[in-house]
């Protein structure tokens, strides 16, 4: 008869004395006493809570094709941990005319062999929950206590330091990588060096040509099939997206399910601060890119609307959006309150009319125009906003440093706390433990909530001297020929001096008024509004 050993080991089994060899040995002796031909043999490092696994995947193929009558496995949680998923193989093998037979036990064809089986099934579940669980509070234990845990591959920009040879450790920055990150948020948030802002495919690209390695080929990871320096948009995302580099690193963020993994809610999540590479406010900045990018993504439309995403009405407060018809000779700005799902109650509609975008395109263009060819004007209300903008800025660094001090106060109490709990002849019981333990995690989670709000603040109040330049070199470049402005040109200035409208009903669409914001001259600040006819209703 022809048969197939089948072996399986994982982190956990291997410390509990099972091994690769141990098990195909015993297998194979077990076939040699019982005359059977081996075939095959299927050896894997993969947890038994999952049949997503290679080596299962191939016997489960070739006793599809009835190359074989029976399937040698030393013991019954090497071949799952799962009875459920016990039933199904056994069940799939037996259809195929193929025996499952075990080195240990030697469970008969029988009700009462069945029952053997069912109860060891159990018995080796029960453990694998056991030793999860364990796992999971020395993990969290660990992590509460300040330390990182990394999979094999750091995040690009740090290395990873091992402490005493276990698998706890910290973080490092790696300068080299780090500069590439540096130049990553520069890049995307305030532009290259002829100040031109750059989309994820555009850095990868440059990363690229600039023959950056990548992490995981640096790492010598042998699944690298394309060249070593080729980036992808995917991995500048990450790196864009990744708050570890802002200077705080997230245990329990994400739980599995089935093969897929999925955020848990932010409340679960345990932060640990690392070293950080960029600043809070710039890995801030880049979190609005991101959003702005995607809101205005010129693939989403299929006309140019220069105020897109910029306009919102002074009634209902929603949004104006963009529709047009290509066989339509006008295009429109129209507010949502215009839809059902918008209004209030979901019955009544909060508004009407629509704007004509070439009528409003133009109006705005033309005093955004005026305000560019005097730039004395925007430049000298752009300081004054600075100046008053640090001067709010400082009464908020002043909170958050506060902040921040109690914030190290609590690490090192938990820290503390954690150390004391783990001696011996400790005089903390368990319910001491939990109970001050929860204390501290609700204050530090109070705390963290009002420093993350005031770092957000401290980041929208800020008008920063990239900002001045900006808008500076827009106003030279219209000094120069604003006639000559493309669509996009447009769009980026309007972007640049954060131009937003707030849309005032008239009583006949000849009176509809809309008042502009944004880094404009005090005066227009203060009084700027464009009459906007319609001629939809």
């Amino acid at each position: 008869m022809k048969a197939a050993l089948y072996a399986r080991v994982s982190t956990d089994d291997q410390k509990k004395g099972f091994s690769i060899p141990t098990q195909v040995r015993a297998c194979r002796d077990y076939a040699e006493q019982h005359d059977y031909t081996v075939v095959a043999t299927f050896e894997e490092d993969y947890s038994g809570a999952y049949l997503d696994r290679p080596e299962l995947e191939k016997l489960r193929r070739l006793v599809a094709e009835g190359a074989l009558d029976v399937i040698v496995v030393y013991d019954l949680d090497r071949l799952t941990r799962k009875a459920g998923h016990r039933y199904l193989l056994e069940e799939e093998f037996q259809a195929a005319g193929v025996r499952v037979e075990y080195v240990l036990g030697g469970y008969q064809d029988t009700a009462e062999g069945e029952f053997q089986k069912q109860i060891r099934a159990a018995v080796a579940e029960y453990e694998r929950e056991k030793i999860k669980e364990r796992c999971t509070r020395g993990k969290k234990a660990l992590v509460e206590a300040g330390h990182v845990l990394i999979g094999n591959i750091p995040p690009f920009g740090y290395t990873y330091v091992h402490r005493d040879g276990s698998t706890r450790g910290h973080l490092l920055i790696d300068e080299e990588e780090a500069h590439i990150v540096r130049l990553i948020y520069q890049w995307y948030v305030y532009g290259d060096e002829k100040g031109k802002r750059l989309g994820m495919l555009a850095i990868a690209l440059r990363l690229s040509s600039m023959g950056i390695v990548t992490k995981r080929a640096k790492q010598g990871q042998k699944k690298i099939k394309r060249d070593p320096t080729v980036w992808s948009s995917a991995s500048v995302d990450h790196i864009l997206d990744n708050e570890i580099y802002a200077g705080t690193w997230y245990y329990n963020r994400l739980r599995r399910v089935g093969n897929k993994y999925i955020q848990r809610d932010q409340s679960e999540w345990i932060p640990v601060p690392v070293p950080a590479i960029v600043d809070r406010a710039l890995w801030e900045a880049a979190q609005r890119v991101k959003v702005e990018n995607r809101r205005f993504a010129r693939r989403n439309l299929k006309h140019d609307y220069l105020l897109r995403a910029r306009l919102h009405c002074a009634v209902c407060g929603c949004q104006f959006r963009c529709y047009g018809e290509t066989d339509k000779r006008f295009r429109y700005y129209y507010c949502a309150g215009q839809r059902l799902d918008c209004s209030v109650d979901y019955k009544s509609l909060t508004c009407s009319r629509s704007l004509r975008q070439d009528v409003i395109d133009e109006r705005v263009w033309a005093q955004v125009k005026d305000i560019l060819l005097n730039p004395d004007l925007i430049l000298d209300a752009l300081r004054h906003r600075q100046v008053e903008a640090d001067r709010e800025a400082e009464t908020l660094r002043t909170r958050l440093a506060a902040i921040e001090k109690r914030l190290e106060a609590l690490d090192t109490q938990q820290a503390k706390l954690l150390r004391v709990y783990l001696q011996d002849d400790t005089p903390v019981t368990e319910l001491m433990f939990g109970e001050t333990l929860a204390a501290i995690k609700k204050e530090r989670e109070g705390l963290q909530h009002d420093a993350d709000d005031l770092r957000s603040r401290l980041s929208t109040t800020v008008v920063s001297d990239s900002t001045i330049d900006q808008v500076r070199a827009f106003c030279q470049r219209a000094q120069q020929g604003i006639e000559a402005f493309t669509f996009e040109d447009k769009v980026a200035a309007i972007e640049a001096l954060n131009i937003k409208g707030v849309v005032t009903r008239g009583e006949k669409a000849e009176d509809d008024v809309i008042v502009l914001s944004g880094y404009l001259s005090l005066a227009e600040d203060a009084e700027g509004g464009i009459a906007s006819p319609t001629s939809r209703g």
